[in-house]
């Protein structure tokens, strides 16, 4: 068990070239290499050349606080679909596929049992309008 182990490829010769030292550079490899640190060193001292200053439209300094111009055309696309859908009667609603079966199942507006001013029922009211 604690025999010696002969390797195929000498070792010795590795590691007496290693204990040697390191070789030494020639005068234009060291040339180049300082030459080549000294242009990266004089390219990082020099600032780069700042962008002039973008200012902002009105319109996004604007819309800005909401979230930008996709969140107000979002907002204007839900306000315009609200007011469609609240201007309509149930009536425009059941032509919609899919929608009258929701309807017919609601019944009656709910809104009928109340008066508003001199009229009866709100479908009164919004077909005087």
């Amino acid at each position: 068990m604690t025999g010696k182990h002969e390797s195929p490829v000498d070792l010795d010769g590795f590691f007496d070239e290693a204990r040697k030292g390191e070789p030494e550079l020639s005068m234009r490899l060291m040339e180049n290499i300082l030459g080549d640190a000294a242009d990266i060193s004089a390219a990082r001292r020099m600032p780069a050349p700042a962008a002039p200053p973008q200012r902002d439209s009105w319109l996004r300094r604007l819309l800005a606080p909401i979230g930008g111009l996709p969140a107000a055309a979002t907002l204007a696309a839900c306000a315009v679909l609200g007011i469609g859908i609240g201007y309509g009667s149930t009536d425009t609603l059941e032509s919609l596929p899919g929608m009258g079966t929701i309807v017919s199942a609601i019944g009656d507006d709910p809104l009928d049992d109340y008066s508003f001013g001199y009229t009866d029922s709100i479908s009164a009211f919004l077909s005087e309008g």
